[in-house]
């Protein structure tokens, strides 16, 4: 029977790394992991200041506008004699 069977290639050797050759790879996926996290936090980080940045313009404008609205509500109501002095 074993005489029918061919022979085994070195691909088909089985090599089981060593303790070292195990613990250093664990330590550049840790070394991995901890860079992925660093980054995603970093982004999120950022995207949170964008994200208030562009509320805070968002919230500027609103009350420029508001402003500019009421201005020109109290120009139009003084200039139909609604509200002035003698009122």
């Amino acid at each position: 029977m074993a005489d029918a069977e061919p022979a085994r290639s070195e691909e088909d050797a089985v090599r089981v790394p060593s303790a070292d050759e195990t613990a250093d790879s664990v330590q550049r996926a840790q070394r991995a992991l901890v860079e992925i996290r660093t980054r995603t936090a970093a982004e999120e980080r950022k995207a949170a200041e964008q994200r208030a940045e562009q509320l805070t313009r968002w919230h500027t404008q609103d009350q420029t506008a508001d402003h500019e609205r009421a201005a020109e509500r109290d120009a139009s109501a003084v200039g139909m004699g609604i509200g002035g002095p003698d009122d």
